[in-house]
C-alpha cells in the first residue's frame, strides 16, 4: 500500500502567532542636550560663591561629630577710641599702646590715621618701639608696602569694565610688614582690600592683614608664605583651595550683617579704668582676661561692622574645596554617567540616579570631616535629571 505525504515547499514557514514585542522609547536628543548644558552650568555656578549661603547654613545645622577641628581662631578685640574726621590722636594711641604693654595680647594692629603735635607723636614713637621690645607685635599703615601676590585677569571689554586698582603714594619693600590705611568713602561702601603702586605692583590694607591674621593664626611674622590670590574682573576674589567672594563693582568686600556674635570691643574710658585699677594692685581678672592672648584693633567705633565681616569671611575660608580643575572634571563624569543612564532603559536611569546621589551623601560627610567642601551641585542635579529622564521614557509597541 503506497503512503502519500504532503511536503511542504521549501523556504515556507508554518505561521505562527508571535508575541507583541516592544521596547523603550528613547529620550529626544534635543532633551539629552538640554540636560547636559543644564549640568554644565550648576558645575560653574559652583565654582562661583552663590552656594556659599546655602552651605553655610547647612554647616550650621550638622552635628559638631561630623565636623572637623580647626585652628582656634584669635580672639579680635576693638579698642574704640575718640576720633576727628576719621583721625586718631597719636597721645590716645599712645596711652592704649602703654596700657596693652602691662597686658598680653598676641598683636595689636591700629586702624586709623593718626596724627598729633609733634611731642605727642614723639611720645608715640618711644612707646611704640617699647612695646615691640616687650615682643608685642605692632601693625599699622607706613608708606612702604609688603608685596601681596595678587593675579589680576581683566575679560574683554565687552564683557565688564577692566579693574582699577587705586594708585598709592611710596612703593614696594622688603620688609616684613607694610600695609596702607584705606579711606572710607560713602560713594564707596565696603572693605577695601588692595590698591597699587605707581609702578602697578598691588598692595594690601590694613584689613588684608587682618584677613591673614584670621584665616593663618599661626603663620608667625613673615608673610611671604602666602598663596598667589586672583582678582577676576575686579569682582571675583578667588583664593586657591578656598571659596571665592564677591566684590562690589568698586573692589570693595560688601559688609555683611551676618548672625554670628560680633567681636567684642571696649571704650577708651573703660579701658583707662581697668588699667589704673591694675596699676593700683587691685585684681581684676575678666579685664585681663578680655585682652590677654587677644589680637587688638586700635581703632574707632563704626569699625565694628568691618570686624565682623572680616571674621565672617574668615571662617568660610578655613574650609577647603576642591580646585577647579578638579571640579570641572567632576561635571564632565557626571554627563558622562548622564548619558549611559539614559541609554541603558528605564529601570537602569532609576538605579544609577540612586547610587549617584547616595555615592555623592557618603562622600560629603567623609570630605566634611576633614575640612572639605566637595561638589555636591553637579551630582544632585545629575541624579535628579536622571530621573526626569527615565520619567519621560515611553513604551511603544510593535505589532
Amino acid at each position: 500500500m503506497a503512503i502519500y505525504y504532503l511536503k511542504e515547499e521549501e523556504g515556507s514557514e508554518i505561521p505562527t502567532t508571535s508575541p507583541a514585542l516592544s521596547h523603550e522609547k528613547r529620550l529626544h536628543p534635543f532633551l539629552i542636550a538640554f540636560f547636559c548644558i543644564i549640568i554644565v552650568l550648576v558645575s560653574f555656578l559652583q565654582l562661583l560663591p552663590v552656594t556659599n549661603p546655602l552651605e553655610e547654613h547647612l554647616l550650621h545645622k550638622l552635628p559638631s561629630s561630623f565636623l572637623p577641628r580647626f585652628t582656634a581662631e584669635p580672639s579680635v578685640r576693638l579698642l574704640e577710641l575718640p576720633c576727628t574726621n576719621g583721625t586718631l590722636d597719636s597721645l590716645d594711641v599712645a596711652m592704649a599702646l602703654r596700657g596693652m604693654g602691662k597686658l598680653h595680647p598676641t598683636r595689636i594692629m591700629i586702624s586709623g590715621k593718626v596724627s598729633g603735635d609733634h611731642e605727642s607723636e614723639q611720645l608715640l614713637q618711644g612707646v611704640l618701639g617699647t612695646t615691640r621690645a616687650e615682643g608685642i607685635d605692632v601693625i599699622h599703615a607706613q608708606g612702604d608696602y609688603h608685596s601681596v601676590p595678587l593675579c589680576l585677569y581683566d575679560p574683554p571689554s565687552f564683557i565688564c569694565s577692566p579693574c582699577t586698582l587705586e594708585t598709592l603714594p611710596g612703593m614696594i619693600s622688603n620688609k616684613d610688614r607694610g600695609c596702607f590705611l584705606p579711606v572710607a568713602r560713602s560713594d564707596q561702601p565696603g572693605i577695601q582690600l588692595f590698591a597699587q603702586t605707581n609702578r602697578g605692583e598691588a598692595a594690601g590694607s590694613i584689613w588684608w592683614e587682618l584677613l591673614q591674621e584670621l584665616m593663618h593664626p599661626n603663620r608667625g611674622v613673615i608673610s611671604a608664605e602666602y598663596a598667589p590670590v586672583w582678582l577676576l574682573g575686579g569682582r571675583l576674589l578667588v583664593f586657591p583651595g578656598r571659596a571665592t567672594v564677591f566684590l562690589t563693582k568698586y573692589g570693595m568686600m560688601p559688609i555683611t550683617n551676618s548672625s554670628e556674635i560680633p567681636p567684642k570691643a571696649m571704650t577708651q574710658e573703660d579701658f583707662l579704668l581697668g588699667i589704673e585699677q591694675k596699676e593700683r594692685g587691685e585684681k581684676s581678672p575678666d579685664f585681663e582676661t578680655f585682652w590677654n592672648d587677644a589680637l587688638v584693633i586700635i581703632g574707632k567705633e563704626y569699625d565694628l561692622p568691618s570686624l565682623a565681616t572680616l571674621h565672617h569671611v574668615a571662617s568660610l575660608l578655613k574650609w577647603r574645596h576642591l580646585s577647579w580643575i578638579s571640579q570641572l572634571l567632576l561635571g564632565i563624569g557626571c554627563i558622562l554617567l548622564f548619558l549611559i543612564g539614559v541609554r541603558s532603559g528605564k529601570p537602569a536611569t532609576f538605579h544609577l540616579a540612586a547610587l549617584l546621589i547616595v555615592t555623592t551623601l557618603i562622600a560629603t560627610i567623609l570630605f566634611l570631616r576633614h575640612g572639605i567642601i566637595i561638589q555636591w551641585l553637579s551630582p544632585a542635579i545629575t541624579s535628579l535629571s536622571l530621573v526626569i529622564a527615565g520619567l519621560l521614557e515611553k513604551k511603544r509597541v510593535l505589532s
